[in-house]
Order: structure tokens, then sequence, then C-alpha cells
């Protein structure tokens, strides 16, 4: 799951839903490098941190390892 926070208000209202967010593998775009807002996201155990702006690049390839290891380990991505 990526989630793409517009801003602080927007990762206020995704902590909210915490609960329901647990068992997921998070790809976290937060809208800014501020200590406090790295420190909320990390709230939500993603895998991976970036901002906006940053280099989606490596969004991608994270993306990617995520897609081949459900597809490795997973008994429903197995063919």
């Amino acid at each position: 799951m990526v989630l793409l926070v517009a801003d602080r208000e927007g990762l206020s209202g995704i902590l909210t839903l915490r609960e329901l967010l647990l068992d997921r593998r998070i790809v976290l775009v937060l809208p800014d490098d501020d200590p406090e807002t790295l420190s909320r996201g990390h709230i939500l155990k993603p895998r991976f941190i970036t901002g906006k702006g940053g280099n989606y690049g490596d969004v991608s390839v994270v993306m990617g390892k995520m897609v081949n290891n459900y597809m490795i380990y997973s008994p429903a991505g197995r063919l």
C-alpha cells in the first residue's frame, strides 16, 4: 500500500486509522522531512518512507521487492 500524505492534517487523519493498517505493508510518502512529521509517520511502521519531491525511483524499487516477496512467500501469490 502506498500512502501519499498531502499535509500534516492528512497524516493526522491517517493515524486515526492506524489500527486498520497494522497488518499492511506500507510505503509512506510524507509532505515534508520535519523530524516531528517523520516521527509521526513511523507510528504506522512503514516499510519505506520518503518525502514529496523525493526520489520516486526508490519507491518503485521498494514496491517491486514487496511484490516479488509476496509472489515468492505468499501461498496466494504462488501459481
